[in-house]
This record gives structure tokens, C-alpha cells and sequence, in this order.
């Protein structure tokens, strides 16, 4: 916070769940939502690895730009469609992926430790935060 020369480009950090199970349900995604108010944008949540790059590097570094710009989304072929959802069959964005009841609603013993949030205009909010 106090120097933003310091912080990292690039946070990739495990979201399978262990952290929810250690420190309680939705410490992962309040881990993101921290990172985001620091300044970061969730690029892709998947329940293996999440991915959230410095949102300033993002507009002044190639790398980091080239590096976003080459998720896609598999159904409806969408760049730089933030954030993005990784699960066995692909890579989709939050409008395609969405619109199935089962992931949006916990269809799967791997949703469970998300249940209780859903998509929101920035992205991925608790119901209790609309």
C-alpha cells in the first residue's frame, strides 16, 4: 500500500477450497475482494488456481496486456471478457458460463464452498453484498 512500485504484477494463488476450510467459508473470495480494492482485477477463478493482475501494470506493461489478452472464452470466443471462469471443459466468460443453472446455483459437491455468491456487475460479490 505504501510503495505500488512494490507490488507484484501477477497474483496466482490456490482456491480449492483449503483456505474456506481452515479459516471459514468465503475466506477466498474475501482474499480477492481485498486484492481488488487494492487494485488488482480478478482475470480468471477456477477451483484449482485464481489470477488477478495489478490493474496500473495492466495499462502500462506489454507482458502483462499480451498475457490477458490471450484468454478467450471457448463458447463465444470473447477477449479481455474479465473475469473468466476455468472449470474441466474450458475457459468461459461469466455471460456463457452463467447461463448454466448448475454452476450459477452450486450444481456439484466443488460448488458448495462457493455457494452464497454470484456474478455482480464487477464481478463475483456475496448475495448479502447486493
Amino acid at each position: 500500500r505504501w510503495d505500488p512500485e512494490a507490488w507484484p504484477w501477477l497474483i496466482q494463488f490456490e482456491t480449492m477450497g483449503h483456505c474456506d476450510k481452515l479459516e471459514g467459508q468465503g475466506t477466498e473470495w474475501a482474499i480477492i475482494a481485498a486484492l481488488e480494492a487494492e487494485g488488482y482485477r480478478l482475470v480468471n477463478y477456477s477451483y484449482h488456481n485464481t489470477h488477478l493482475v495489478l490493474d496500473a501494470a495492466l495499462r502500462t506493461e506489454p507482458q502483462l496486456e499480451s498475457w490477458v489478452s490471450s484468454w478467450k472464452c471457448r463458447a463465444c470466443h470473447r477477449r479481455w471478457a474479465l473475469p473468466y471462469i476455468s472449470v474441466s471443459d474450458g475457459v468461459y466468460c461469466k455471460r456463457c458460463r452463467c447461463s448454466s443453472p448448475g454452476w450459477r446455483y452450486g450444481g456439484s459437491d466443488r460448488d458448495q464452498h462457493r455457494q452464497g455468491y454470484s456474478w455482480g456487475y464487477e464481478g463475483w460479490r456475496r448475495w448479502s453484498d447486493y
